[in-house]
């Protein structure tokens, strides 16, 4: 379950950031996973669920996920289309199995919020 490791990787991504902007601990975090990138959603919820509670993800933190299909260019027309089926590569407007995946395979945040930092200041 290669998803655990994604899920790592982005908390390690998070953190590095969250430590730049004052953030104390991640509420919240959208992803963006298309559908021809072989991430299964579930499992990668489960992961997450399983650092809640960890630096930089607090408790109740929550995951949200937006699954992209995939965008290609005919090469043959020039019209761009989604891919709606993945078993069925070919043009939505001239049906030419001559094309180029645009989109599809991308995994990144989207965003992520969370709870500053309090600063403390010490009068002298």
């Amino acid at each position: 379950m290669h998803e655990t490791a994604l899920m790592y990787d982005v908390l390690r991504t998070l953190e590095a950031s969250a430590k730049e902007n004052n953030i104390e601990e991640i509420t919240e975090l959208k992803l963006v996973i298309g559908s021809l990138s072989s991430i299964l959603p579930d499992a990668l919820r489960f992961a997450f669920d399983a650092f809640k509670g960890s630096p930089p993800l607090a408790q109740d933190a929550v995951l949200k996920i937006e699954e992209r299909k995939p965008q290609a260019l005919c090469n043959s027309c020039g019209s761009c289309f989604t891919i709606e089926n993945p078993w069925e590569f070919s043009c939505a407007r001239c049906g030419g199995v001559d094309i180029r995946i645009q989109s599809g395979e991308e995994l990144y945040i989207e965003y992520y919020k969370g709870r500053e930092r309090s600063v403390d200041y010490k009068e002298n």
